[in-house]
């Protein structure tokens, strides 16, 4: 089993010595599945160890804690992810069995990404769900300094769109002169975008909170997306919390709107700018059939601002790892519904 030592991003695994026998047949499944790890049996001979673990989290770009009572009752885990969280390191927790964690442990806990394979099926499937984790976002080369920033791959694609424009403005203003002034601009775009409308692009959009939501939204899309539906899932634009006009677009020009909820996902939805209440108030409003998928321990909030309150009213599914083709099944037959 290979234990990660390069310059390309990789995931840090925390776990209890105690728990080794249930963890590394899932380590030995992620190395067949080619996804980059580091655990500390590769602390080579004659290093510190935490200054030794704290390395390789600063050089990890994520981190899996694989959490049970054992684990609680280690310091080391536990500093291990307080130095995870002090990083900003995206964290998945995947608990092995169920725990009883301290009061001071909760916050923490509620506030990441859980997977709970201890009601998994099969290993399979927890796997399947670190596979979307390690991918849900672009990967980045591992800098050696704060201050290096990769900057020329973003700087072509700035420059370009703007100095394309120019050239591409004269044949667009040569075919009206064959054809009326003021009808000939207009009447040829609308003949050629308004056949689009009423086809819509996609028939899934997805729509979920980058905290605690990504991994199962992702898992969704993967699944929908291999039974042949079209599916908009746009990471990049939700990561930074950037609601913008391609947004608003792809939602209108979709037929289902599915809506993971984690717990406490519409929290924030009392913020007017808030992301995940702009998508869901632009699907309202555009009549989309919406399908609420509920994650472990989400309840909708008593009170919801009024542009969004109907969501609560939806028939939603509860979402259950154990029963994934069940959940997806449940989706479609919602998507079926809304056409009869």
């Amino acid at each position: 089993m290979n234990i990660y030592e390069g310059n390309e991003n990789y995931i840090f695994i925390s776990y209890a010595h105690a728990d080794t026998d249930k963890i590394l047949p899932i380590l030995e499944a992620l190395d067949r599945e080619k996804i980059r790890f580091w655990y500390d049996r590769g602390i080579e001979a004659g290093y510190e160890w935490p200054d030794y673990i704290a390395k390789q989290l600063d050089r990890s770009y994520k981190a899996i804690v694989f959490l049970t009572n054992n684990l609680l009752k280690s310091t080391n885990c536990k500093n291990e992810i307080l130095y995870a969280l002090h990083q900003n390191k995206e964290i998945l927790m995947v608990y092995l069995e169920p725990v009883e964690a301290p009061p001071s442990m909760r916050l923490l806990l509620d506030s990441t990404p859980s997977l709970f394979a201890y009601k998994f099926s099969s290993t399979d499937q927890l796997i399947s769900c670190i596979k979307s984790f390690e991918s849900s976002a672009p990967k980045k080369e591992i800098q050696t300094e704060k201050n290096s920033v990769p900057v020329p791959k973003k700087q072509p694609e700035t420059e370009i769109p703007k100095a394309e424009p120019p050239k591409s403005e004269p044949p667009k203003s040569k075919p009206p002169k064959s054809k009326p002034p003021v009808s000939a601009p207009i009447k040829p775009e609308a003949t050629a975008q308004n056949t689009e409308p009423t086809k819509p692009r996609y028939q899934v959009f997805i729509s979920y909170r980058r905290k605690g939501g990504d991994v199962v939204a992702k898992l969704i899309c993967s699944e929908l997306k291999n039974r042949g539906y079209s599916v908009f899932y746009d990471y990049d634009s939700l990561k930074g919390g950037y609601f913008d006009n391609s947004i608003i677009d792809a939602i209108n020009n979709c037929t289902n709107f599915v809506l993971v909820l984690p717990k406490r996902a519409l929290a924030r939805c009392r913020n007017e700018k808030d992301w995940v209440r702009q998508e869901i108030t632009c699907a309202i409003n555009s009549n989309k059939n919406i399908i609420p998928v509920m994650l472990d321990g989400f309840e909708f909030p008593r009170r919801l601002p009024a542009e969004i309150e109907s969501v609560s009213r939806f028939n939603g599914v509860r979402f259950d790892m154990a029963y994934l083709d069940a959940v997806i099944d449940k989706i479609i037959e919602k998507f079926k519904e809304s056409q009869k």
